[in-house]
């Protein structure tokens, strides 16, 4: 491994803590056994060549708007957009593709200004593949950040 450490006994090899060639404890396995997500979780089948846009009026400054989704295989391009009273579309997060085989992919934005919050779930790099997507999201109002609707 380089460098001079040695053992107590100037073993070279360190043996007696570099443990070599032993098995991997069953806890670091990963398994595919995905966790059940709840049944407030909405599906979208997003077709190759498309995207589906899913918008939401906030009508009030520092608003949270959350979202949680996962795709059942493969990746999706993920994007959110604003459009304020100029209507001039400004992209907050740009596109970025996301694969959700082992989390559910979560976010949280702090909506700054009123207007319209646009979420985009891009299939448009796919060829062949439909997207099964399983997605949430919910506007928090600032003066009650506990209360929430899920959508």
């Amino acid at each position: 491994m380089g460098g001079n450490k040695t053992d107590q006994d100037g073993n070279p090899y360190c043996n007696t803590f570099v443990k070599r060639a032993e098995p991997i404890p069953k806890s670091c396995y990963m398994t595919n056994e995905r966790k059940k997500l709840s049944s407030d979780f909405e599906k979208l089948t997003i077709l190759p060549f498309q995207k589906e846009e899913i918008s939401f009026e906030v009508k009030e400054a520092n608003s949270d708007l959350e979202w949680e989704y996962e795709i059942k295989s493969r990746d999706i391009d993920f994007s959110l957009h604003f459009r304020g009273e100029t209507l001039e579309t400004v992209e907050l997060i740009p596109k970025q593709r996301t694969e959700t085989c082992y989390e559910t992919e979560k976010g949280l934005l702090k909506c700054e200004k009123a207007g319209t919050y646009t979420l985009v779930l891009d299939n448009s790099h796919s060829w062949l593949f439909t997207k099964e997507v399983y997605f949430r999201a919910a506007i928090k109002p600032p003066t009650d950040a506990r209360s929430e609707q899920w959508l």
